[in-house]
């Protein structure tokens, strides 16, 4: 594994959301990462090769390979700390979107995040290219595809069925689970990975919109990226 994931800090929050699912599995869920048998209630971060390891150790004892799916679905865009306060709070959902790829390093150091506009589709694509996350990219970028979702459903009120879900690889052996998962539109053997919306909806007001909360939001945010 690339050493510079042993220095990249990761919330914690992730790891304990797991071990109130599995706390029988305690032991077994944080094998190999130096951690012990449990969590300490003080610590609030672990390193990024921590949490990679944490999510292996997911994989091999649901034997699932939908467990991603399953483990996405039990997150909201409260999950994620300022970064989804800042996103919730934002004054549209466009700059709520924004929030998302400039911050969302300070929840998921292992995956890069760019924008850009495709006729009249704003993308949000994914990169995995730097620290390569082998049988761990699949579920880890079907948790984050669920999280974008989320976060429209919650702006716009309403399943987001406008949304393309885009993915460069073959449909999965648990492709037929994604309808359930994805209100919008899924497709596989793309020339990139991409959450993608039309471009139109940016302009779309959270209707959570609240600027002190949006702006004490984004200086946490900052404060964590740097």
């Amino acid at each position: 594994m690339n050493s510079e994931l042993n220095q990249l800090p990761t919330p914690s929050t992730y790891t304990r959301l797991l071990l109130q699912r599995w706390p029988e599995q305690a032991g077994n869920l944080l094998a190999g990462t130096g951690l012990g048998d449990s969590l300490a209630p003080t610590t609030t971060h672990i390193s990024a090769a921590q949490q990679l390891q944490i999510f292996r150790n997911v994989m091999a004892l649901t034997g699932r390979t939908d467990w991603g799916l399953i483990f996405g679905q039990q997150l909201n865009i409260t999950s994620h700390g300022p970064l989804g306060f800042a996103a919730l709070s934002a004054p549209t959902l466009g700059e709520g979107l924004d929030v998302l790829v400039q911050f969302a390093r300070i929840r998921s150091p292992f995956i890069s995040f760019s924008a850009s506009q495709q006729n009249n589709f704003f993308c949000l694509t994914v990169d995995t290219t730097r620290y390569p996350l082998g049988e761990l990219e699949l579920p880890l970028i079907e948790v984050l595809m669920q999280i974008a979702s989320s976060y429209v459903d919650a702006v716009m009120g309403h399943s987001a069925r406008e949304v393309i879900v885009q993915f460069a690889w073959p449909a999965p052996p648990h492709a037929a689970l994604y309808a359930q998962y994805f209100n919008g539109r899924c497709e596989f053997n793309a020339a990139t990975t991409a959450f993608k919306l039309p471009a139109g909806l940016r302009r779309l007001p959270c209707p959570l919109h609240d600027e002190k909360t949006y702006r004490a939001a984004l200086m946490r945010c900052r404060e964590a990226l740097n």
